[in-house]
């Protein structure tokens, strides 16, 4: 794990071409303080293979601090870039021991993550597992280092009036992701570690029905990442919530609302991290389940409501085991599954239980010859033609913002796949040039359109329905709309 060379080390020599900070891990701290109040004071750091960062500096205690952190082991050397003509040009050095830390996080195989060191793969989970959340200030600085000495991503967030600038450079070193899409232009500029920015490298939401992040899964190549259980206070629900935003394609993000809610987030985190995660996609060939699966490989159903489970599975020889989501322990079938077809019970009906279908001596050859993707991601293209449901209401032409009433859907077409519909609804005022929004969920209720979303009336409000059935196709219509105050 990453240790905190952290030294404010002034420098009370013009001429140090001596090393700064001791020898210091890779993927850890290293902090230089230089005596001087110039503002634009910058330093150029190279390591042993050449790659370059332009760091700014940062007032503390009246000097100029520079963190840097080391990507890979041996000499780092640096350079001063000051309108000080007594500081700039003027030359140091540090040495980066080898580390096992495996870097910072990015972006990898359409809807996942790994890390920029070992090119392993991430698995996110909030709640101070593998994330925890902060937010970038002075006042919060204690917090934050330890959070980067702890081995954690920080999920910084930033204050609306955030001098962001300055906060890079206090602490865009450190291992974070930007929660900040509305400053996304800036930090792209700024951020020499390119941290995944929120709205740029990945999408966050707040759903608990999962509805939202398991519609956008289809439309989007990026990874999802849901808050989902922010105002669920009982453990049951929180645990409900936690593998259903899962199995939709997001990774949970969301404090626990107790003790034993957080246990059972790691024994959530214990049997993912057991399983190819970062190559698992949604399923839909599981009887209408929530499931993720690498199809011929491991197959993942997330028993909600016992009762009879029917998966239909690529032909081979597959180990299979019912884990309990509320102990973490698992039990296995007797025998293995041979066939293309898996139709069981989960062991007891008192809660609800995980179906876990794997060729776990493949997947142990798979770990051996290591490759991050064995398969090729398609996104699917949007069904506008053929759609099996319309919009019933608004059945109107005008809509009120300050009352914008009931939105209603209704199938065209009866068939098993669309009995199983999820919907969400979107609004968008193209001519105000601003991102659509989310106005509702389900098959029918209240829209919920956002108060900024026309800034002149009346106004031409583009309103979308997308459903997914449920052998995961996904489909669209539109209608337009006069808005009104």
């Amino acid at each position: 794990m990453k240790r905190l060379a952290s030294l404010a080390l002034v420098l009370f020599t013009r001429a140090y071409s001596q090393q700064i900070c001791p020898p210091t891990p890779a993927w850890s701290l290293c902090e230089i303080s230089v005596p001087s109040s110039d503002p634009t004071l910058l330093a150029e750091f190279r390591g042993p293979n050449h790659r370059t960062f332009l760091i700014a500096s940062f007032p503390e205690a009246g000097a100029r601090h520079l963190r840097i952190v080391p990507t890979e082991p041996g000499t780092w050397d640096y350079r001063l870039i000051s309108a000080d003509s007594s500081w700039n040009t003027k030359e140091g050095s540090f040495t980066a021991t080898a580390s096992d830390a495996p870097g910072y996080i990015e972006a990898a195989n359409v809807h996942h993550f790994r890390y920029t060191g070992s090119k392993q793969p991430h698995l996110w989970i909030g709640n101070g597992i593998t994330h925890a959340a902060a937010t970038a200030s002075v006042a919060n600085d204690a917090q934050i280092l330890a959070l980067h000495k702890a081995g954690k991503t920080i999920d910084l967030s930033l204050p609306p009036d955030a001098d962001i600038p300055l906060l890079v450079a206090r602490y865009g070193a450190l291992n974070i992701t930007w929660r900040a899409p509305a400053a996304a232009e800036m930090l792209k500029q700024l951020d020499r570690y390119k941290h995944p920015i929120e709205g740029v490298n990945y999408l966050i939401y707040h759903s608990e029905d999962g509805d939202v992040p398991a519609v956008e899964h289809q439309l989007y190549p990026l990874p999802l990442v849901n808050d989902f259980g922010s105002r669920l206070t009982d453990t049951e629900g929180f645990r409900h919530a936690l593998w259903r935003t899962s199995l939709d394609g997001a990774y949970p993000d969301s404090p626990a609302p107790n003790a034993t809610a957080a246990e059972q987030m790691r024994h959530w985190f214990t049997f993912m991290s057991g399983t190819r995660h970062w190559e698992l996609e949604p399923f839909f060939d599981a009887d209408g389940r929530r499931a993720l699966a690498l199809e011929g490989v491991e197959y993942i159903v997330y028993v909600e409501q016992p009762g009879t489970v029917n998966v239909t599975v690529e032909k081979h020889n597959y180990d299979v085991a019912w884990f309990n989501p509320l102990t973490g322990e698992a039990i296995e079938e007797k025998k293995n599954l041979k066939s293309e077809t898996f139709t069981g019970n989960p062991p007891d009906a008192s809660h609800d239980w995980v179906l876990h279908i794997s060729r776990e001596g493949h997947k142990a050859g798979m770990l051996k010859s290591y490759k991050f993707e064995s398969r090729e991601v398609l996104m699917q293209e949007v069904e506008t033609a053929k759609v099996p449901f319309e919009i019933v209401e608004p059945s109107g032409d005008t809509i009120s913002l300050k009352k914008p009433g009931a939105f209603s859907a209704k199938l065209t077409r009866e068939t098993k796949a669309a009995k199983v519909i999820r919907f969400v609804w979107t609004a968008e005022v193209t001519a105000e040039g601003m991102h659509y929004s989310i106005v509702g969920t389900g098959r029918e209720g209240q829209l919920q359109i956002p108060p900024g979303i026309a800034k002149r009336f009346p106004a031409s409000l583009h309103l979308r329905l997308e459903g997914l059935n449920g052998v995961g196709k996904l489909y669209s219509i539109d209608r337009t709309y006069q808005l009104v105050p």
